[in-house]
Protein backbone atom coordinates (compact mmCIF):
# COMPACT_ATOMS: atom_id res chain seq x y z
CA UNK A 1 0.00 0.00 0.00
CA UNK A 2 2.85 2.55 0.66
CA UNK A 3 4.30 1.98 -2.58
CA UNK A 4 0.94 2.55 -4.18
CA UNK A 5 0.64 5.94 -1.85
CA UNK A 6 4.05 6.73 -2.90
CA UNK A 7 3.40 6.54 -6.66
CA UNK A 8 0.03 8.61 -6.82
CA UNK A 9 2.03 10.90 -4.77
CA UNK A 10 4.81 11.29 -7.57
CA UNK A 11 2.23 11.26 -9.91
CA UNK A 12 1.11 14.54 -8.26
CA UNK A 13 4.84 16.26 -8.03
CA UNK A 14 5.25 15.63 -11.35
CA UNK A 15 2.68 18.40 -12.54
CA UNK A 16 1.75 16.82 -15.75
CA UNK A 17 -2.30 16.14 -14.55
CA UNK A 18 -4.18 17.64 -11.93
CA UNK A 19 -4.74 16.66 -8.74
CA UNK A 20 -8.37 16.04 -9.72
CA UNK A 21 -7.76 14.16 -12.98
CA UNK A 22 -4.91 11.88 -11.12
CA UNK A 23 -7.53 11.36 -8.18
CA UNK A 24 -10.17 10.53 -10.49
CA UNK A 25 -7.76 8.04 -12.60
CA UNK A 26 -6.49 6.47 -8.66
CA UNK A 27 -10.45 6.05 -7.44
CA UNK A 28 -9.72 8.18 -4.59
CA UNK A 29 -11.04 11.46 -3.60
CA UNK A 30 -8.49 14.68 -2.80
CA UNK A 31 -9.14 14.65 0.35
CA UNK A 32 -7.76 11.06 0.93
CA UNK A 33 -4.65 12.69 -1.54
CA UNK A 34 -3.51 15.67 -0.20
CA UNK A 35 -2.98 14.09 3.74
CA UNK A 36 -0.89 11.51 1.51
CA UNK A 37 1.71 14.53 0.24
CA UNK A 38 1.50 16.75 3.59
CA UNK A 39 3.82 16.74 6.99
CA UNK A 40 2.36 13.81 8.17
CA UNK A 41 3.10 11.69 5.48
CA UNK A 42 6.87 13.03 4.90
CA UNK A 43 7.92 9.65 4.55
CA UNK A 44 6.37 8.96 1.34
CA UNK A 45 7.78 12.02 -0.19
CA UNK A 46 11.39 11.31 1.10
CA UNK A 47 10.70 7.44 -0.40
CA UNK A 48 9.93 9.32 -3.42
CA UNK A 49 12.67 11.85 -3.83
CA UNK A 50 14.84 8.58 -3.58
CA UNK A 51 13.14 6.50 -5.87
CA UNK A 52 13.29 9.57 -8.05
CA UNK A 53 17.09 9.59 -7.74
CA UNK A 54 17.44 5.90 -7.76
CA UNK A 55 18.77 6.02 -4.11
CA UNK A 56 16.45 3.02 -3.34
CA UNK A 57 17.84 -0.62 -1.83
CA UNK A 58 15.01 -3.45 -2.44
CA UNK A 59 15.02 -6.36 0.29
CA UNK A 60 15.61 -9.71 -1.69
CA UNK A 61 13.55 -12.43 -0.66
CA UNK A 62 14.88 -15.45 0.87
CA UNK A 63 14.45 -17.40 -2.25
CA UNK A 64 15.92 -14.91 -4.43
CA UNK A 65 18.79 -15.16 -2.22
CA UNK A 66 19.11 -19.03 -2.44
CA UNK A 67 18.95 -19.01 -5.95
CA UNK A 68 21.95 -15.94 -6.36
CA UNK A 69 24.50 -18.61 -4.06
CA UNK A 70 23.40 -21.32 -6.22
CA UNK A 71 24.51 -19.19 -9.20
CA UNK A 72 27.64 -18.51 -7.68
CA UNK A 73 28.80 -21.77 -6.38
Amino acid sequence: MAEEKINVVMEGLRDVESISAICRHEGIGPKLYYPWGSPPADEFLEAGEKRLKGDTMRVAKSSEVSGLRNENE
